[in-house]
């Protein structure tokens, strides 16, 4: 056990984790500290690596992967940590927030933390060479570049929403392999969740569209019902049905949402925060193809980006601000918005030619933006020094400033939170500052679809997965907890996509589905005939443009989050 459950607390209730309070920490049942400590005492060395090491002895496994680290960040009070810390700081350790060294004391915790993680792999890779670490949702929720010591990533689903944000954050990085876990077993899953078939095939389109694994989890706590091997062989066949379009990929998105580690570490609270997973969802539902970005997979410059957005960030390291420049310079589009940058970070506003500081207009924003009335619920104050006003609201009140960089822009949206989901807000902003989207879709009725594109082997590859969501035979919000029908197979959906030159053959996957093709003015479309949640594109000889859609590109409407009775 990682977290909790050691049969032996009585005999052992020093390795207990204990809480600001004084008593135990409970997460469902009392908690060990797992922190690393010069004694080499406690549950982690007396237990934990010595069981590790026994199961490599005698099972020679191929890998280890735990479930509950993510809960470990938390402070811990006991005797052993109280007494490491006193030794590196001289001080006694805060109790509270209002502490002046509670930033300190999370950051400490923060680096034990890791250093726990480092021992374990260390551990399992001393041991046997071959066997793999991975630690579920570490590393794929945050921005905390992956270390050395990971083998893979890994997530058990939960919602089609979290998982759409793990493939747009794993997708991106392009070093370490990883998956999601679908559950292939409802009946084993909480009774506040009932999962269908039909999620489960989002899930696993979702996750095979961004480059990743899908991973059938089937266990139904006893014997596994017929429905789960059923699921289970399902599962299998949509997989083998795609088989030529999957694997390891390169992303093509042209559009990065920055949830920068700088901002992260500073916070010390050590949580996903929502901001760049909000902006990021918004997008990917506004026909731009996304990734989730840190700063460090930023710099790399591993896909062909053309604009970056960078929502709620206060901080940012100099060296991403000196990349966001060489960005903007080469040609691209940088948005901010959010609160006002350090002044380190922004350089006195010379970074992006505007202030946000002052007072914030009163009340919500109204925006006027192509036909449609659009708010901004808390707006921050914003100033031009040296950009131009590109957009205001309706009251007067600059709403987007952009400062030309050589020959690129950089723009600040004054918004202090964009929130999920938009309405198509953050889309049309790009729209109006000529950053048209990423693809078109035509046809194919209101279906909310989303695309993504990867190179594979000399080869591009689109997916286009359907995330229409039916209770009772009713289109739902594609975010409903509810069991949800199998939907119907969608007809004639046109998406249209920008390239550079022709390609020379198209093929679509599962087998058997026809998609014809044309090619015009730089844009190749593509018509599938029948699709059922998902199919993959595979496109010989067609070189990618890094235009995008013109920014006047017609808006199909999708209907991602039908209003409700």
């Amino acid at each position: 056990s990682v977290d909790r459950r050691p049969m032996d607390f009585e005999l052992h209730p020093e390795w207990f984790q204990i809480g600001a309070d004084g008593k135990p920490v409970l997460n469902g049942e009392p908690v060990v500290c797992q922190r690393p400590n010069v004694d080499h005492k406690g549950y982690l060395y007396e237990r934990f690596l010595p069981q590790i090491r026994e199961i490599i002895a005698k099972y020679d496994p191929e890998g280890f992967w735990f479930d509950g680290d993510y809960i470990l960040t938390r402070p811990c009070w006991c005797p052993r940590c109280l007494a490491a810390w006193k030794a590196e700081t001289g001080t006694d350790a805060p109790r509270d927030q209002n502490s002046p060294d509670w930033g300190k004391w999370t950051a400490w915790h923060y680096s034990r933390y890791q250093e726990y993680r480092r021992i374990v792999a260390e551990a399992i890779h001393e041991a046997s060479p071959k066997a793999l670490y991975t630690s579920n949702w570490s590393w794929n929720r945050e921005p905390d570049p992956v270390p050395d010591f990971v083998d893979t990533l890994s997530g058990d689903a939960w919602s089609i929403g979290q998982v759409a944000c793990t493939a747009m954050r794993c997708g991106s990085q392009q070093a370490v392999p990883w998956d999601i876990m679908s559950y292939a077993t409802p009946d084993a899953r909480d009774l506040a969740r009932t999962y269908s078939l039909q999620t489960t095939l989002q899930e696993g389109a979702l996750t095979m569209a961004s480059g990743g694994v899908w991973f059938a989890w089937t266990f139904g706590g006893g014997d596994v019902p017929v429905s789960g091997i059923e699921t289970t062989r399902i599962m299998a066949q949509f997989a083998k049905d795609r088989a030529p379009a999957l694997g390891q990929s390169r992303s093509l998105s042209d559009v990065a949402v920055l949830d920068c580690e700088t901002s992260w570490r500073k916070a010390g609270n050590y949580q996903p925060s929502q901001e760049a997973t909000d902006a990021a969802r918004c997008l990917q539902e506004a026909d731009y193809l996304t990734d989730i970005v840190s700063e460090d997979t930023l710099r790399r410059r591993l896909a062909p980006y053309r604009v970056v957005v960078v929502p709620g960030q206060a901080y940012l390291a100099p060296e991403t601000v000196a990349e966001l420049q060489r960005f903007a310079a080469d040609g691209g589009l940088v948005v901010l918005t959010g609160p006002s940058l350090s002044g380190e970070a922004d350089g006195g506003a010379g970074f992006t030619g505007a202030t946000r500081t002052g007072e914030a207009p009163a009340g919500p924003g109204k925006l006027p933006l192509r036909g449609t009335d659009f708010y901004v619920a808390q707006r921050t104050a914003l100033q031009a020094t040296g950009a131009e006003v590109a957009l205001s609201y309706a009251d007067g009140q600059a709403a987007v400033t952009r400062w030309r960089v050589g020959k690129g822009a950089v723009a600040t949206f004054s918004a202090r939170r964009l929130t999920y989901p938009d309405d198509g807000l953050l889309g049309t902003v790009l729209r109006e500052l000529g950053a048209g989207p990423s693809y078109t879709t035509s046809a194919g009725g209101d279906a909310p679809v989303v695309c993504s594109l990867r190179a594979k082997d000399g080869q591009t590859v689109l997916h286009v997965t359907d995330l229409t969501r039916r209770v009772s035979g009713m289109a739902v919000d594609v975010n409903t907890t509810q069991y949800t029908d199998l939907n119907p197979a969608l007809h004639g959906l046109t998406v249209s996509l920008p390239m550079a030159q022709a390609p020379t053959a198209v093929k679509a996957y599962p087998p058997l589905t026809r998609v014809s093709h044309s090619y015009a003015d730089g844009v190749l479309k593509l018509t599938i005939g029948r699709m059922q949640a998902h199919v993959a594109i595979v496109i010989d000889g067609g070189a990618v443009s890094s235009t995008g859609m013109p920014a006047d590109a017609p808006t199909r409407v999708a209907r991602f989050h039908p209003e409700d009775t």
